[in-house]
C-alpha cells in the first residue's frame, strides 16, 4: 500500500515525497514535486526556465510551471515532446497558465 509524506510549502517550491513499493524488488520509488514561478516572463523565458529547472531534477520528479505567457501552453509541451518529458496537465486559469511536467529519463 502506498505511503504518502507531505512536507509543508517552502518558498516557491513545494515538496511532496511519495514512496511506492515496486514489484518484487520491494524498493521504494521516490518522486518529488516542485513549483516553478515563471510569471511575468515572455517567450522564450518560460521554456528556458523550465529547461534549466528540469536539468536539476531526477527522472520521475514533477514540475508545476506557473506562467502568465499564454504561448507557454504550446511552447512547454512542444519542448517536452522533443526532450522526452511527459506533460501531465496543462490548463489556463484566467491570467495564469499552469503546466505540470514529469521529468523523463531512465531511473
Amino acid at each position: 500500500m502506498p505511503a504518502v509524506l507531505l512536507i509543508p510549502e517552502m518558498a516557491i517550491e513545494t515538496f511532496a515525497l511519495f514512496c511506492v513499493l515496486r514489484g518484487k524488488k520491494n524498493r521504494p520509488l521516490m518522486m518529488n514535486q516542485y513549483t516553478l514561478d515563471a510569471r511575468n516572463t515572455l517567450c522564450p523565458m518560460p521554456v528556458i526556465k523550465t529547461q534549466n529547472r528540469i536539468a536539476e531534477l531526477k527522472p520521475g520528479d514533477e514540475l508545476e510551471v506557473i506562467c502568465t505567457d499564454p504561448g507557454a501552453l504550446n511552447d512547454i509541451p512542444a519542448w517536452c515532446r522533443i526532450n522526452g518529458h511527459q506533460v501531465l496537465e496543462s490548463r489556463d486559469e484566467g491570467n495564469e497558465q499552469i503546466i505540470v511536467v514529469r521529468v523523463g529519463g531512465t531511473e
